[in-house]
């Protein structure tokens, strides 16, 4: 995982929230899309994903990150996953 870049894990996580997550097949997301104030996912959603980020990235999400300016893009997971990876080992 480590040797993963932010891009690579953005775009997995992109390809697992168009496949899984987004009722709207026909959005485009990018690395930069509000996926919250753009309501792309509700709670249920962010939820889901988050699972999948733990299991996924074998890490674990600290209740106090589960905000916008954490996990409101693919980018922003992306980087925090990266951070996550590299802190639980």
């Amino acid at each position: 995982m480590n040797n993963m870049s932010i891009e690579s894990i953005a775009q997995e996580i992109s390809e697992f929230i168009s496949a899984n997550l987004v009722q709207n097949k026909d959005v485009e997301l990018a690395p930069d899309n509000d996926l919250i104030g753009g309501e792309l996912l509700d709670s249920t959603a962010m939820v889901e994903l988050i699972l999948w980020l733990e299991t996924r990235y074998t890490i674990q999400v600290d209740p106090m990150d589960l905000n916008p300016e954490t996990l409101g893009t693919t980018r922003r997971i992306a980087e925090y996953v990266k951070k996550a990876s590299r802190s639980d080992k």
